[in-house]
């Protein structure tokens, strides 16, 4: 499990601080390979030491979603953030959630799908929001609104 989170950072670093996204993705297939070497048959329910998994998978998948994003592989990236925003919630991290809400959000902002992408910011937003009442990210909220302006709709 170390190993697949390892390269799971080491691909956000290739992407991200290196703009290497073939590199990052390959890292990315690679730990999901781990993380699926480690599932017991039948899959796995978050409980014990099975929730570090998930939540482990949740991340790469997020990750991997990120990457194709960036790469300009917006199907991709929807796929796999629906993914990781399923695991986030079965194992009931509501941070995890709410970040990846946001990514989906970006993803239908690059595709000018506007009110959808305003639904899953503003989603994200709130859940932030409940986590952290005082100290939400203006980024998210700046999101909203651009999303909000190019549909032609007032602010927020």
């Amino acid at each position: 499990l170390r190993v697949s989170a390892l390269l799971t950072q080491g691909a956000l670093c290739m992407c991200f601080a290196l703009s290497r996204f073939d590199q990052a993705q390959q890292a990315l297939e690679a730990a999901r390979a781990i993380q699926q070497s480690l599932l017991p048959p039948g899959g796995v329910a978050c409980g014990g030491g099975a929730c570090s998994l998930q939540r482990g998978r949740a991340l790469t998948l997020d990750t991997a979603g990120k990457v194709a994003r960036y790469s300009g592989k917006l199907t991709e990236a929807e796929a796999l953030l629906r993914e990781a925003l399923q695991l986030w919630r079965d194992s009931g991290d509501e941070g995890g959630a709410a970040a990846t809400l946001h990514e989906l959000g970006v993803v239908h902002l690059r595709r000018a799908e506007w009110e959808s992408a305003t639904a899953l910011l503003k989603q994200s937003l709130a859940m932030k929001r409940e986590r952290r009442p005082c100290g939400t990210t203006n980024r998210i909220g700046n999101c909203i609104g651009k999303a909000a302006a190019s549909s032609g709709g007032g602010g927020v």
